[in-house]
């Protein structure tokens, strides 16, 4: 959903919080230094991540904030957006895998 969201230009905040055990054994298990496929293809933060204890009333509202209300936090994250985007194979780029992959199976 978040991949879905950049794409289509909308503001957002990740957040999660699951079973401290679980998220802990998963912690260890998967080695990744974000969450969002947004910020995993970026390889950056793109959007804001609060992930289990950060994810609370203080700091979801702060990202809010930020993004209702400072224009050039919201105009760079839609700028990675569009990089985002680009990386991606911009628009259409599910239709033309398609159309090669239509044509690779005509030939074999």
């Amino acid at each position: 959903a978040t991949l879905e969201a950049a794409i289509y230009q909308t503001p957002q905040v990740v957040c999660y919080a699951g079973n401290p055990i679980s998220y802990q054994i998963g912690k260890q298990l998967v080695k990744v230094p974000y969450i969002s496929l947004v910020n995993l293809i970026m390889e950056k933060e793109v959007v804001c991540e609060l992930i289990q204890q950060q994810f609370n009333e203080q700091l979801l509202s702060q990202e809010l904030h930020l993004i209702a209300n400072h224009q050039a936090y919201l105009t760079n994250m839609k700028n990675d957006y569009q990089q985002l985007i680009e990386k991606l194979g911009g628009m259409g780029a599910s239709k033309r895998a398609a159309e090669i992959i239509v044509e690779f199976t005509k030939t074999t």
